[in-house]
């Protein structure tokens, strides 16, 4: 009886589903996340073509974008 019933939070929270190659999806990357990481990944090409300069603006627009999306990924992966 236990088996058939669905709990609240089986209704309201996401979850993964288990694959056989061992990667998982995480709900809400593509809506949430997948930008930032796109933003993050230009930013840092970008500082890397002008030569990775330590202290100027680039570096700080870079690891702004760094920033952010690490923090979008710590809200979406943590339960």
């Amino acid at each position: 009886m236990t088996d058939k019933c669905i709990t609240p939070h089986e209704l309201c929270i996401p979850y993964t589903s288990g694959k056989s190659d061992g990667s998982r999806n995480i709900a809400g990357w593509n809506d949430i996340v997948a930008a930032h990481k796109e933003a993050s990944i230009f930013w840092h090409n970008i500082w890397n073509h002008c030569g990775s300069p330590r202290n100027v603006v680039i570096a700080v627009v870079m690891r702004c974008a760094r920033a952010k999306y690490h923090s979008v990924v710590k809200t979406v992966t943590i339960p």
